[in-house]
């Protein structure tokens, strides 16, 4: 049998195209249709950070506020950066001290909060820069805010050339805290006053009343002012003065 020898035929390689513009000698990494794409591509990400970055500065940047008191309480201004906790649970750190019926101009960051207490609310109110309040906040709060909604809501309020305002609430029926002192003060006018109006409503010609009554000579007040009586809530020269 004769052997037969099949042909032999040449052997095609495949070569690999570019799966974005189907030509051969190249990929989509190295496609030259590709290339401005990726130039817009790396500039969008540019301009996207620049973007970042710019809000970041703008939310950082310091803004000037006038401050409006219209109360007669001297007020203590606090910030803080704790945007989402709770006011009594913020770190609140001392920046300002504004006497009653005053103003003042303010450099707060959209990045902030505030709150106004009176002075009258502390037995040893802060007085160092940036020295922290203590937490669980108990004092009573005339103000507070966010510093960021309140600038907008100013800016579409009357436009960005006009320095935004905050204005301290005047809370009418807030009682100041009481030192001991001026505690034993009010108890000592009062007690006084009571027992001079016994007297003077005929105590003394009470049998049983007249040797207490009598004892009202010996109470002796020390050096006080007719002030001292008003905040007691006795009569002085203030009263009914209109």
């Amino acid at each position: 049998m004769t052997d037969q020898c099949l042909p032999v035929t040449g052997i095609t390689r495949r070569r690999n195209r570019c799966g974005h513009c189907r030509q051969e000698g190249h990929n989509r990494a190295t496609c030259p249709g590709l290339a401005d794409q990726r130039h817009q591509e790396v500039v969008r990400r540019q301009s996207a950070q620049s973007e970042n970055s710019r809000l970041e500065q703008e939310k950082s940047k310091l803004i000037n506020f006038q401050v409006h008191n219209p109360t007669e309480h001297i007020m203590l201004i606090f910030w803080s950066s704790d945007l989402d906790t709770r006011t009594e649970e913020s770190q609140y750190r001392y920046l300002a001290t504004l006497s009653g019926y005053a103003d003042t101009t303010l450099r707060f960051s959209k990045r902030h909060k505030f709150i106004t207490i009176p002075m009258t609310a502390f037995i040893t109110p802060p007085s160092e820069l940036n020295e922290y309040l203590p937490t669980p906040i108990r004092q009573t709060i005339f103000n507070e805010g966010k510093i960021e909604e309140l600038y907008d809501v100013f800016q579409n309020a009357f436009g960005v050339d006009e320095i935004p305002l905050i204005i301290i609430n005047d809370i009418k029926d807030y009682k100041p805290v009481k030192t001991e002192l001026e505690k034993w003060k009010e108890t000592a006018f009062k007690s006084l006053f009571l027992l001079t109006e016994l007297r003077r409503m005929g105590a003394s010609n009470n049998e049983n009343l007249a040797p207490m009554i009598d004892m009202i000579e010996d109470i002796s007040l020390p050096p006080h002012t007719e002030m001292d009586k008003e905040v007691a809530g006795v009569p002085s020269t203030f009263t009914n003065i209109t």
